[in-house]
């Protein structure tokens, strides 16, 4: 598996506990589908809040002068929260059961997904 680095910690680790940051004109986006074109910066969620307090990290990352946007963390939060309720909705419509926070039974690759998510989410506090 591929090993990214996070700018703000500078420790490499794998991406699937990381949320992926690209530029969007001069503006750091968070890509939670990771599937945007461009240079990403891959940072760890527990390091959100270091990322606000030095939004010039991600400009450097990025090899661009961009910042980080105002009320980061929320906005990540609230994006991860959004992206959940989505993979639920989905799994319903397609007669799955349902994941709850504490675990649930879905197919290996949606909960991987969820799981993940909610690893980020408890990471950023």
């Amino acid at each position: 598996m591929p090993e990214r680095t996070c700018p703000v910690c500078r420790v490499r680790s794998a991406p699937t506990g990381m949320i992926r940051f690209v530029r969007i004109d001069d503006t750091a986006i968070p890509d939670l589908a990771q599937r945007r074109a461009g240079r990403g910066a891959w940072v760890h969620g527990k390091c959100l809040r270091d990322l606000a307090r030095q939004p010039e990290i991600l400009g450097r990352a990025l090899r661009h002068r961009a910042t980080a946007p105002s009320g980061l963390v929320a906005n990540v939060t609230l994006a991860l929260e959004q992206a959940m309720d989505a993979e639920r909705h989905q799994a319903r419509r397609l007669g799955l059961a349902s994941l709850t926070v504490d675990g649930g039974v879905l197919c290996s690759r949606r909960t991987r997904r969820l799981r993940t998510k909610l690893a980020l989410l408890a990471e950023i506090g």
